[in-house]
């Protein structure tokens, strides 16, 4: 037996069924060698096979092992692709096959060295994949040319919004057409190639294929920019709606709390949570410009954030989505009931049952559970698509437009345009959220960066020899120069600017050769002083400009003594809720440390001992006491749980009770052990308990307690306040007695 190579293959001493198996892939073309040796035998089998669009190589290893008889034994196969381990299942059967699926992808290594084929595949095949590829092209290119077809027809009709995206598409609509011609060429000459210009034809088909893809990218640019630009102008609309309805509110809240201040604003009607809502309000102190708005300060309080309208506009476009996806099922129901068609009345019945429920869970004063009118939804469109679970809307919005249309052709025109419509809303709004997240990111990654330049500059200072003081200075002044640097508001404070507005001085070197700082002041009346703060203990400087007179000089003044009481009063406030916030820090570790000294303490009291008998039960177990009886009472001794043993039926019946009061309530289990193969076994059937958390069964009553069920109630500690007794202590099989001075 020899190779394909004409190399003979070795096949003494192998078992039978490796002999065979080498016989086959000599046969099917595979490289066979042997490993003949004392403790396995393998054989190895190579060979290149196609995979996808080129070839790999493939190893497989058979080995066998001796057996307690000493004659060989199947023992399992293994796989590598290019190097590669491939899992594959290593039963004797599997590898017979294994060779067979390989069997139509092995290359012939004469032809590809003759030309007759690369990567496995012949002229005529690679020929017919770039036919293939051109054909593929020519569908994307004619996309695109519909899209711009139809955009045309919108911007003609007088649709504002295909103005957004007729001008790229007309580029895309030129990109497929040349790529489109080119592809054609190219699988012309891969036809023409002849029976030994294999990779001739491998080489056109490859460019046909990049060009294929070119027209597949520009029909998927096409289709975004064509959905993106209706959806945001359906979107817009009803977002400013939102918008309407929220300055609404604040104007009708304003006009109850004429006096309401910023926070007041957010906790009540924005509904913030208290340390955004202070923080918001000292953000609109110093940032606040004329005619804004709460709602507008809101906004641009949280850079990176969702607009408020934008999130009022997604929650309101659920229900109406919902209540349209209802509308176009009950229209539906009726179209599939006026066709005759008995096949679809069961269909018909069902949407008009899902139909009606969802209307009325919308009805006024109807109640509905959280996610209740979404699963009705579901089950409409579902019925519409005629699919499962999978069919949901905005998976693919192509897709859903694809069912409209068929309906919107059956006769629902006005419920297939309603749909349609608030689907577009969906993506919009769903492309804007993308962007905000983006700014979201972006906003993040340079903070991140400003805060690793800072620590740079402060680690440099420390190397330097500075001390810990000066250090965090000089970062400081770095992080404040920079700032000035980024936003580019470099002013050397000699403008004029309108009171309140914020300005950055230029740095610049004063005359002993120093740099001035740069950081923010504020104008007063767009002349005169500009206050700046330096960067050693805060010192006030100033940057020369035209003079204020003694009133606005006097006014400044009042000024920055009232900024100066309000920073004042703010750094008080905060020390107070600091140090507010320790103490009840201070009372938690307090509270959790006595806890611990408790619970060591009763551990180190309840050492050595056993559980108390109860007090009208008597203890004669006939077998040794279950470990986990141990268990339990060393937990409940610790946590300050109250817990009795006894015995029943003769000894033949263990019952455990265990009690204790938590923050949750009341809580009582009882647990009982009967015999079972010569020892005590727990029987959950027969426990019972009081679960201070009202858990009950599935078909009501009470849940039996498990060992592990009443070990984890137990961990907690009892708010009791005292030990569990030690009372008296009887001893039984496998149940120690007590050290006399704990039974005493």
């Amino acid at each position: 037996m020899t190779t394909p190579n004409n190399v003979p293959v070795s096949t003494a001493n192998l078992p039978r069924n490796a002999v065979r198996l080498a016989e086959r892939a000599t046969a099917a073309g595979w490289t066979v060698s042997t490993e003949p040796a004392a403790e396995r035998i393998t054989v190895r089998l190579a060979a290149h096979v196609i995979s996808g669009r080129n070839t790999a190589s493939v190893e497989l290893a058979c080995h066998w092992a001796p057996g307690h008889s000493g004659a060989y034994r199947w023992s399992h196969a293994e796989e590598t692709r290019d190097g590669r381990p491939v899992p594959i299942r290593s039963a004797w059967s599997e590898v017979g096959d294994l060779l067979s699926r390989y069997a139509p992808a092995l290359v012939d290594a004469d032809k590809e060295s003759a030309g007759l084929t690369h990567h496995g595949r012949s002229a005529a095949q690679w020929s017919a994949d770039a036919t293939a590829q051109h054909q593929a092209a020519a569908r994307h290119a004619d996309e695109v040319r519909q899209i711009h077809h139809r955009l045309q027809q919108e911007q003609a009709a007088g649709e504002a919004w295909a103005n957004a995206a007729l001008e790229s598409v007309t580029a895309l609509a030129g990109r497929a057409d040349e790529a489109e011609k080119a592809a054609r060429f190219l699988a012309e000459g891969a036809e023409e190639a002849g029976s030994g210009q294999a990779r001739r034809a491998f080489a056109l088909s490859e460019d046909t294929r990049t060009l294929a893809e070119v027209c597949e990218k520009a029909a998927r640019q096409a289709r975004n920019a064509a959905l993106d630009a209706e959806a945001e102008a359906q979107c817009a609309p009803y977002v400013a709606a939102q918008l309407a309805a929220d300055e609404a509110e604040e104007a009708a809240w304003r006009s109850e709390h004429p006096d309401g201040s910023a926070e007041e604003f957010a906790l009540s009607v924005i509904q913030a949570y208290e340390v955004p809502a202070r923080r918001f309000a000292e953000w609109w102190e110093e940032n606040r410009q004329v005619g804004m708005t709460y709602l507008q300060g809101w906004d641009a309080f949280r850079p990176g954030g969702n607009p408020r309208a934008e999130l009022g506009a997604y929650g309101a476009l659920e229900k109406d989505t919902n209540r349209a996806v209802y509308a176009l099922g009950a229209a539906a129901a009726a179209l599939l009931r006026a066709g005759g068609d008995q096949s679809e009345q069961e269909r018909a019945l069902k949407l008009e049952e899902e139909s009606r429920r969802g209307e009325a869970l919308y009805a006024p004063g109807a109640w509905r559970r959280s996610g209740e009118g979404h699963q009705v939804a579901v089950r409409v469109w579902s019925a519409l698509v005629g699919r499962g679970w999978d069919a949901w809307l905005s998976l693919d919005v192509l897709q859903d437009f694809a069912v409209l249309d068929r309906w919107a052709a059956a006769g629902a025109i006005e419920e297939a345009r309603e749909v349609r419509r608030l689907l577009l809303i969906d993506h919009a709004l769903r492309e804007r959220q993308a962007r905000t997240a983006a700014v979201r990111e972006q906003l993040k990654a340079e903070s991140v960066a400003r805060h690793q330049a800072g620590e740079e500059v402060y680690q440099a200072a420390r190397q330097a020899g500075q001390d810990e003081e000066s250090a965090n200075w000089a970062r400081w002044d770095f992080l404040a120069r920079r700032d000035a640097e980024e936003h580019g508001r470099a002013e050397d404070g000699r403008g004029r600017f309108g009171r309140g507005d914020e300005v950055w001085v230029q740095p610049a070197a004063d005359e002993d050769g120093a740099l001035r700082y740069a950081g923010r002041v504020v104008a007063y009346r767009g002349k005169g002083r500009f206050r700046v703060s330096g960067p050693v203990g805060l010192v006030a400087r100033e940057v020369a400009g035209d003079r204020l007179s003694p009133a606005e000089a006097d006014e400044a003044e009042q000024d920055r003594a009232r900024q100066a009481s309000e920073d004042a009063r703010r750094r008080e406030e905060r020390a107070a809720r600091q140090a507010e916030e320790q103490e009840r820090r201070r009372r938690a570790q307090a509270e959790a440390d006595a806890a611990l000294a408790r619970r060591l303490a009763r551990r180190r009291a309840a050492a050595g001992t056993a559980a108390p008998v109860d007090e009208h039960g008597q203890w004669s177990p006939v077998h040794a006491v279950p470990r986990s009886v141990g268990e339990l009472w060393a937990a409940a001794a610790e946590g300050g749980w109250r817990m009795t043993c006894r015995t029943g039926t003769g000894g033949r019946m263990l019952v455990v009770r265990i009690s204790g009061t938590t923050g949750a309530g009341r809580w009582v289990f009882e647990l009982i052990w009967l015999p079972e193969r010569g020892q005590y076994a727990v029987k959950k059937q027969h426990g019972a308990a009081r679960w201070a958390d009202g858990r009950s069964g599935p078909r009501g009553g009470r849940i039996r307690p498990t060992v592990r069920d009443v070990l984890a109630v137990i961990a907690q500690e009892t708010e009791e306040g005292a030990a569990a007794p030690l009372g008296k202590l009887v001893g039984g099989p496998g149940r120690p007695e007590a050290p006399a001075s704990a039974q005493a």
